[in-house]
């Protein structure tokens, strides 16, 4: 492809609103990418918000661009890549002759700052966001985990001190055969506990990640579902054993949430279960998620669990600004009223029908999971 071809190919990808482009897992751009990376990282750490938004949009930009880019013109005409981002570009690449050894100066900074790598560690813990990281290092001076354990533990949540005890477990990639094999188990106990019930392994890994951090499973039926039945299946799941702990349960639906009605805030009212799971005694402490999706949320919650971070921010954007609707996973509403067209499963359709269903009605156009990697 010649260069003078790309301003026009570029036209293809300025739509500012990344739930509209077809974002690959992998990317040409990958190694600049993962300097934009550890910046963002940073401003995660350091609580700066617009940073985050800022670096979000551009990183998803860059990665939908299917080319290598070659100056800092090019990058301008992606949405959201300003000029600092260019001169990032450019710094980057005239940073060495070889790719491989590129670096910016802001990331080796980070890389010999102590605050950073220690800031970073905190924040990765399950339980503990970056203000709480923050106070931990700066507040109370602690510098490696132990500091936690030794002077903090009887202060944290019980979920945080989970989140401790299996650091470097959940730390550990899943591969996608063990992902598969904890849904396998998942579905198993969940059809004993309502036959023709429906499953789906989201996240990065209907992504097409390789290795994963968590496994996320969705759930639904072509008819009604019991509101006890998340309930009744981690009951079935912890009997054998397979549950070590559960972090956060929540069943709106036991509540007798009205599913007709949109919920308040960002927030959906789906029934989750955020879990440690263990295969085996021996086995990885594991982060699973189930998500329970009623008949007539199949496809928003399908669509709603299986993009990327910016892509779901785009999406609810995108339904706000454009259409004058709200999307979460539960639905598409236009004030009280569910969107024609974004109801739940149909006659004959399988799951990728119903998600496609949804995204052709709220306009977004249908691309496959491994097209919607914007990180």
């Amino acid at each position: 492809m010649s260069v003078a071809c790309k301003p026009k190919l570029i036209l293809l990808h300025q739509n500012p609103y990344s739930c509209c482009r077809s974002t690959p897992q992998e990317s040409p751009n990958d190694l600049f990418i993962e300097q934009l990376k550890t910046i963002k990282k940073s401003r995660v750490i350091s609580l700066d918000s617009t940073g985050v938004r800022a670096y979000s949009t551009a990183i998803a930009a860059v990665k939908a661009y299917p080319y290598p880019l070659s100056s800092g013109t090019e990058i301008q005409e992606l949405p959201g890549c300003n000029g600092k981002i260019a001169a990032l570009f450019h710094e980057w690449r005239d940073s060495h002759d070889e790719p491989s050894k590129r670096t910016l100066a802001a990331v080796t900074e980070l890389e010999k700052s102590q605050s950073y790598q220690v800031l970073k560690q905190f924040e990765g813990i399950w339980g503990v966001g970056a203000d709480t990281a923050s106070k931990l290092f700066y507040k109370h001076g602690y510098r490696k985990l132990g500091d936690i354990i030794t002077h903090h533990w009887s202060n944290l949540s019980r979920v945080q001190q989970i989140g401790v005890k299996y650091y470097e477990e959940f730390l550990t990639p899943i591969d996608r055969r063990e992902v598969e094999n904890i849904a396998a188990y998942i579905k198993l106990h969940a059809v004993k506990v309502l036959p023709g019930v429906q499953s789906m392994i989201v996240g990065g890994y209907r992504r097409g990640a390789k290795e994963c951090h968590d496994v996320d499973v969705l759930l639904s039926h072509r008819h009604a579902i019991p509101p006890d039945f998340l309930v009744t299946l981690l009951q079935s799941l912890e009997e054998a054993e397979l549950v070590t702990h559960t972090l956060s349960v929540s069943s709106p639906r036991l509540r007798h949430v009205d599913p007709h009605r949109p919920s308040k805030g960002q927030f959906d009212n789906l029934d989750k279960a955020l879990l440690v799971w263990r295969n085996h005694k021996g086995d990885l402490h594991r982060r699973v998620d189930i998500i329970i999706a009623p008949a007539i949320s199949a496809g928003t919650a399908l669509l709603g669990w299986s993009g990327g971070t910016t892509f779901q921010r785009d999406l609810r954007l995108y339904c706000e600004k454009e259409k004058g609707w709200k999307f979460t996973s539960e639905g598409v509403w236009g004030g009280n009223q569910r969107v024609s067209g974004t109801d739940g499963w149909r006659e004959n359709e399988a799951w990728e029908d119903v998600e496609r269903r949804v995204m052709e009605t709220v306009g977004v156009g249908w691309r496959l999971p491994d097209q919607r990697c914007t990180g």
